[in-house]
């Protein structure tokens, strides 16, 4: 692969074995360059997911990746890899995945994109993938990097319904954290420290004055 394939096919084969878990879910080219932040050369990277694919054993993830348009796969998917029914293809790909666990990945960018498809609706993908690379996979306050109690969380006074979806408007929190942030028990002041009220600095008060601002 190039340089480009090896930066970015492990990123779309972490958010193609995302959808083949929830069972073989298709996605357009055009969602699948927006989720990745990839607006050139996605063929080029499905490609080589495919054949990666295809070296190891597995149905075919690109299956998964469709025309907006018309809602089926392009003629690349038979021409290369010779795959003449997608839609099998497709479920040959949930039955795989559902059955194979996560596979172990220290970069940040493939931990990311996991964590923004798991339990979350298409259109928060990109906004709970890009607080995972702001944080670098950790709690903005307490620093936990465990994935399953992480949650993306919008700052006071931006939502998802005002188009507030950048890293910007966001940040990383445990979910305990995030609770007591929705809550009112703690605020993120303006100078990038986080401050507890009465009821809750008891039992948090060792992160009382920490930054919640990404370190750079």
């Amino acid at each position: 692969m190039t340089d480009y394939q090896d930066k970015h096919a492990p990123v779309l084969r972490e958010l193609l074995i995302g959808l083949a878990r929830q069972g073989g879910e298709k996605i357009a080219y055009s969602g699948a360059a927006e989720i990745l932040g990839i607006w050139h050369r996605i063929q080029s990277l499905l490609s080589a997911v495919g054949h990666e694919c295809q070296a190891r054993g597995e149905p075919i993830l690109t299956a998964l990746v469709v025309s907006k348009q018309t809602g089926e796969c392009s003629e690349g998917l038979e021409a290369e890899f010779g795959i003449t029914d997608p839609v099998e293809e497709r479920r040959k790909c949930a039955e795989w995945w559902a059955g194979h666990p996560d596979e172990p990945t220290d970069d940040v960018g493939q931990r990311a994109m996991r964590f923004g498809i798991a339990k979350s609706r298409p259109e928060q993908w990109a906004f709970r993938r890009a607080l995972f690379e702001r944080y670098g996979g950790r709690c903005a306050i307490t620093g936990c990097q465990i994935e399953g109690v992480l949650e993306a969380a919008h700052l006071p006074g931006r939502s998802w319904e005002a188009g507030h979806n950048d890293a910007e408007d966001g940040v990383l929190l445990r979910v305990d954290i995030h609770r007591l942030l929705d809550r009112g028990y703690l605020q993120l002041l303006s100078d990038g420290t986080v401050e507890f009220d009465d009821k809750s600095v008891v039992e948090y008060g060792n992160y009382s004055g920490s930054s919640w601002l990404p370190q750079d």
